[in-house]
């Protein structure tokens, strides 16, 4: 056989083989579940899959013959043409950018997170990377949410732990959550909490005049309702006053009561927190205190102290309807 013919022969048979092996890199490309981009060394899109299009918006034959410049938002496209040929300097199969969050720019202007894998390929065309490009918008949703869920276990397992009754509501008063000691202060399941309006443990008497209080402080009109309750909380400091709860028995129950602002992660006010302890012990004490500075100790009756107190109010009360009241059995006490 002829040399030359032979010669020839095995060109043809390595240029089918060639043609063969590429039709079949074509299908595996074209069947793969990402987007694959093929570039070659000057950065020309030079192979698309139908998943690039979906992901990226253009059909193939906008993105054909294109840089892929194209698709890189464009903060950071000044960098990319250095790091492509630093890609092709030293080709080997690699992550793109790792450590990095990467974005790819659509065709709508809108951007999406991907992840990207690099393998250099040797084409006809020359040398070549293929690009294997995934988005990873779920994933990272997932993470954010199992992270927030993470961060609701942790502090919902702090507030189960303080010792005080700690309810957790949102922007419109309805309880989100309630801690143990918030069920045993006010005899309620947790259950029979949540979901239901802050307001049902309120003395209605007490909102109505902390409203017109409001009212007159900012020359407005302050409902008797949760407003009056979170309306210096929501100014973005503590507001710590006393307040009744109502329990479920109908028990009255003084409480000292701290109302924090909750914030979501772009600072909008997304709920409140009310930390409430009982005060009954300490108003007695402060009553029993108040009764034994004003009676005598020995007959229990009024004493000096609470005379002059009683007979100064009675001295204002006469200035201003200009009349006088005489206690006989209060006289002896004057000395």
């Amino acid at each position: 056989m002829d040399p030359i013919d032979t010669s020839t022969a095995i060109a043809a048979r390595q240029r089918a083989e060639a043609s063969a092996e590429e039709r079949r890199l074509r299908l595996v490309i074209e069947a793969a579940p990402n987007a694959m981009v093929m570039v070659d060394r000057h950065g020309t899109i030079i192979l698309v899959n139908t998943q690039t299009e979906r992901l990226f918006g253009y059909s193939r034959a906008e993105l054909l013959g294109q840089t892929v410049e194209m698709l890189v938002p464009q903060r950071f496209r000044a960098n990319h043409a250095g790091y492509r040929d630093s890609f092709f300097a030293h080709p080997d199969a690699r992550s793109m950018g790792a450590g990095r969050d990467l974005h790819g720019l659509r065709k709508d202007g809108g951007e999406v997170p991907i992840e990207i894998g690099l393998n250099p390929l040797q084409m006809p065309e020359g040398d070549c990377v293929l690009a294997s490009i995934i988005d990873i918008t779920e994933r990272l949703n997932a993470d954010k949410l199992f992270r927030a869920a993470q961060a609701d276990r942790l502090r919902q397992s702090i507030l189960d732990s303080l010792p005080f009754s700690t309810i957790a509501t949102d922007v419109d008063g309805l309880i989100l959550s309630a801690n143990p000691a918030a069920a045993r202060l006010l005899g309620y399941e947790r259950r029979e909490l949540v979901g239901h309006p802050i307001l049902m443990l309120h003395d209605a008497g007490e909102l109505e005049r902390r409203a017109i209080e409001l009212s007159q402080q900012g020359g407005g009109v302050m409902p008797p309702d949760f407003q009056a309750i979170v309306a210096s909380g929501s100014l973005g400091t503590v507001d710590e006053r006393e307040w009744t709860y109502l329990c479920k028995g109908g028990a009255r129950l003084p409480v000292n009561i701290a109302i924090t602002t909750l914030r979501d992660d772009a600072g909008k006010v997304n709920g409140f927190l009310a930390v409430a302890y009982d005060i009954t012990a300490r108003m007695r004490a402060e009553a029993s205190i108040r009764h034994m500075a004003h009676h005598d100790a020995l007959t229990g009756l009024p004493n000096r102290v609470l005379l002059l107190d009683r007979l100064e109010m009675a001295i204002h009360l006469a200035e201003r309807h200009k009349t006088v009241e005489f206690h006989p059995k209060l006289s002896h006490f004057a000395g």
